[in-house]
């Protein structure tokens, strides 16, 4: 699991010790990675445990994974062989999971349709309401100013207090 990310860390942290400068093109393509990485990873999380049993979309996800990896992972120009490959794989498998640019909505009877029907009759996608913790985005401004002004003093003082949440 996330190996590219590994790797980055790696690799950055090895040429800031050394004090080395890293062109913008090196760092576009290492973010570039992690971002194909991570899609990959949410696809995996979103898709492969609902769809295990369906070969036909166990295909359609991995050559959506493949093809993210290869659009996102490839230092060819935009326009370029490679990229405009992995783009119509991945409309292939997306229109094969019942996804369109269409209207949004899934195709019928699509794997993803019936995925989220079996959500709704499971009611898995009713909200849960949550209680907000003592701290909200209301008060980032507030945070924000505190450390400013009393920097590692602020922390020290307010670290206590977070320890003795539940």
């Amino acid at each position: 699991m996330c190996a590219a990310a590994h790797q980055v860390a790696f690799l950055s942290a090895s040429e800031a010790a050394r004090g080395e400068e890293i062109s913008i093109a090196t760092r576009q393509h290492r973010v570039a990675l992690i971002v194909a990485e991570r899609l990959a990873e949410l696809l995996r999380s979103l898709l492969v445990g609902h769809f295990a049993l369906d070969t036909a979309s166990a295909g359609a996800i991995r050559a959506l994974m493949d093809g993210v990896s290869m659009l996102f992972g490839s230092t060819e120009p935009s326009g370029g062989q490679v990229r405009r490959g992995a783009t119509a794989r991945v409309a292939g498998a997306l229109a094969a999971l019942g996804i369109s640019d269409e209207d949004g909505a899934p195709t019928l009877a699509s794997p993803v349709a019936r995925r989220i029907a079996a959500l709704e009759e499971d009611n898995t996608l009713n909200l849960v309401q949550m209680q907000h913790s003592f701290l909200s985005v209301a008060d980032d401004c507030d945070v924000i100013e505190r450390l400013l002004a009393d920097g590692a003093e602020f922390c020290h003082r307010v670290l206590p207090h977070l320890r003795m949440l539940p």
